[in-house]
């Protein structure tokens, strides 16, 4: 994925195969296909955790 200028400090990866070359388009994707995404973090509370909540809010 191109560098992102998204709102969190973290990292974000996807596979090359997905279909997603940026943050806008991966949302697409997962807005697209509920519940066919995965996504994982450093435990419950950590900014990935609460990244990733906040990002399946939006």
């Amino acid at each position: 994925m191109r560098p992102s200028s998204w709102w969190w400090a973290g990292r974000l990866a996807a596979r090359p195969d997905l279909g997603a070359d940026d943050v806008a388009q991966l949302a697409a994707r997962a807005r697209q296909d509920a519940g066919g995404l995965n996504m994982s973090s450093g435990g419950n509370g950590s900014t990935s955790h609460l990244a990733g909540e906040v990002g399946r809010l939006v």
